[in-house]
């Protein structure tokens, strides 16, 4: 049906209005019954959808107001308009701006290989968004697509020839079926302006992903990651910028669960300047000497190193040594810092970097188990505008970690001190002195109570919107029930031995 409606699209044709019932015909007389006049009505009959609704409505309105309106409707619904009548079909294949965004994602099972290449072209090289992430039906013959209307000039509404506005982005995550020779094929035509490009978890490879940054000179985003065959390799093309004296725009890279090293890291800090965030969760490579090349990222505010374990290699710095060198020249820019279960976090290194941290916004810190009280206590006074906090599983964590810090982090929204040694005195703090938090975990805590849960429903400030008390023995099941009758809208996560909530 997908396929039709687009095709008919593409054709301009006219279906007739199953619903429209045509006027009845008026008495013959001397001046109708000419036959100039049979002609011009019968032309009204054919033609009965444009002629009249036209001219009422939406229709009415003019293109500019028309064009505003429909462009707030998703893909999926714009699809569903061109089944309405053959007046929306005509109107809409004459406007390819309505067409500047196409996002496949929520189209589902009616869009095939046919219709996504009749989509394309309704948009009559005027696409700047393109996501086609986790669609099946993505094929190198429908990207061709993009070649042929992408490209040159094209006629606006009024017949004239407007330049053709190149894509600004390109989302073809979760797509196995595209190889690396039509994707370079494509940006060689539309993807000199590309600013924002996502191929995660594609067949991308060093080779192809070193051509793509040659041409896309403009990219800022870049998400490449669970790209298994990507390694160190793909960005050999940062080298040759930076002997030309040239800089690359990219801000934000993705590289998590790639093959990628340290060499990659250092290749990107060298030649991009304006680096923002750098992802590296899952990138069993990388060493603390990743840290030394990214003391050189002087913008740089989120860094991800979850899962990456930092272990020494040959030639190797410590970690505690690339912290203080990254910490020194970066610290007072970064907003965001994951660490996620590296054993090799010490309370010394921890230190340096909470010092040199002031802006810190985010921190995850969860299953470091050498993360001590003084580290948590010092938060209070060096990271102030801290939002987001996550300590779970570090085992050494008890009250004092929290007792004289909670009252200064005002802006704190998310806590997860699961797994700690914490009892109902930190529960009490919460409610009395972090008035923004909304959602807190407290999963596996053995010494927190329900007299201490309770506390919460009189929690200062916003209410909790999402508490997780898993695996906490010394809660019961009508202390949980009182909170989410005390607390409105509250979503509490509870599996105890007495049931599930």
């Amino acid at each position: 049906m997908f396929d039709r409606i687009i095709h008919g699209m593409m054709n301009h044709e006219l279906i007739p209005n199953p619903t429209y019932t045509p006027p009845p015909k008026s008495p013959p007389s001397s001046i109708s019954t000419s036959a100039s006049s049979a002609e011009g009505y019968e032309h009204r009959i054919c033609r009965p959808i444009v002629s009249n609704v036209s001219q009422s409505g939406l229709f009415s309105l003019p293109r500019e107001i028309m064009v505003l309106i429909l462009n707030r409707l998703s893909t999926k619904d714009k699809c569903r308009l061109l089944r309405l009548s053959s007046s929306w079909r005509y109107l809409m294949s004459g406007m390819p701006e309505l067409w500047t965004v196409i996002d496949t994602v929520d189209v589902g099972e009616e869009l095939t290989p046919l219709g996504l290449q009749r989509l394309i072209k309704l948009g009559n090289g005027g696409i700047q968004v393109l996501r086609l992430g986790e669609c099946e039906y993505v094929t190198p013959t429908a990207l061709r697509t993009l070649i042929t209307t992408q490209r040159g000039s094209r006629k606006d509404h009024n017949g004239k020839y407007v330049r053709i506005c190149p894509l600004r982005v390109f989302d073809l995550r979760c797509n196995t079926k595209i190889d690396g020779k039509i994707l370079p094929a494509i940006f060689e035509c539309v993807g000199r302006g590309l600013n924002h490009l996502n191929l995660r978890e594609t067949s991308l490879s060093n080779e192809c992903l070193g051509r793509i940054l040659d041409i896309c000179r403009s990219l800022q985003h870049l998400d490449v990651s669970l790209c298994k065959r990507l390694t160190d390799e793909g960005f050999r093309i940062c080298d040759a910028y930076k002997r030309k004296g040239l800089s690359m725009a990219l801000r934000h890279v993705v590289l998590m669960g790639t093959v990628c090293g340290d060499a990659a890291v250092e290749l990107l800090t060298s030649a991009c300047p304006d680096l923002e965030t750098v992802d590296l969760n899952s990138c069993a490579k990388i060493t603390p000497n990743s840290l030394k090349s990214l003391a050189k990222a002087s913008k740089l505010r989120v860094l991800v190193l979850t899962g990456t374990k930092m272990v020494n290699g040959a030639g190797s710095i410590t970690l505690n040594d690339g912290l203080q060198d990254f910490a020194a020249t970066n610290g007072a820019n970064l907003e965001r810092f994951e660490l996620h279960g590296c054993p090799q976090l010490t309370t010394t290194a921890l230190g340096m970097l909470i010092q040199k941290c002031p802006n810190l916004r985010h921190l995850d810190l969860a299953g470091c188990v050498y993360v001590a009280d003084e580290n948590i206590a010092a938060l209070g006074s060096c990271c102030p505008q801290l939002e987001v906090l996550k300590l779970s599983r570090c085992a050494r964590l008890t009250d004092k970690a929290f007792l004289n810090t909670l009252h200064e982090l005002q802006h704190l929204r998310v806590l997860d001190i699961a797994e700690t040694y914490i009892s109902d005195q930190t529960i009490a703090v919460i409610s009395k002195n972090v008035p923004c938090l909304s959602e807190l975990s407290l999963a596996g805590c053995e010494q927190v109570t329900s007299v201490g849960v309770r506390e919460l429903a009189k929690k200062k400030g916003t209410p909790l919107k999402f508490l997780c008390l898993n695996n906490c023995e010394k809660i019961h099941m009508d202390c949980i029930m009182w909170i989410k009758a005390k607390v409105h809208g509250i979503v509490i996560k509870a599996y105890l031995q007495a049931g599930r909530i």
